[in-house]
């Protein structure tokens, strides 16, 4: 008489362990892409909002913020016409300030200079925009 004791072998222990390591490879994957997925919208509504606070500050000042915006000279860097201009770090914080006089938005409160790169561009006395990019 052979006794058969109740429980797993082996075998069926190690093909349980790879299906779930399969699983969890599968997983993995697909949160990577969510997580990029959500970062880039998370980048899409910062630049809405920073945009926003542009026209907001331009409505009550009637004026962009620009002036902070200097070169190594301390010549205007942004005119009408330029190209877009990539700010300093320290150009970056000055010009969040300015944004800040008038609107508490989340773009102005969580802003880090050393996340994001700061783009700035001026094509005419209505249209600013300011784009955001990931270091």
């Amino acid at each position: 008489m052979v006794r058969r004791e109740d429980g797993f072998t082996l075998v069926e222990t190690v093909v349980v362990l790879a299906v779930v390591a399969i699983l969890m490879g599968v997983i993995g994957v697909g949160s990577n892409y969510w997580l990029e997925e959500q970062r880039k919208m998370n980048l899409e509504t910062l630049n809405e909002q920073a945009n926003q606070a542009l026209i907001t500050y331009y409505t009550m000042y009637g004026r962009f913020p620009f002036e902070v915006c200097v070169d190594a000279g301390g010549a205007q860097a942004v005119n009408p016409g330029d190209p877009p201009v990539i700010l300093t770090e320290d150009q970056s914080e000055k010009l969040m300030d300015e944004i800040g006089k008038v609107t508490s938005q989340r773009v102005v409160q969580e802003y880090d200079p050393g996340d994001y790169t700061l783009t700035v561009t001026y094509s005419n006395a209505y249209v600013a925009g300011m784009e955001f990019e990931r270091r």
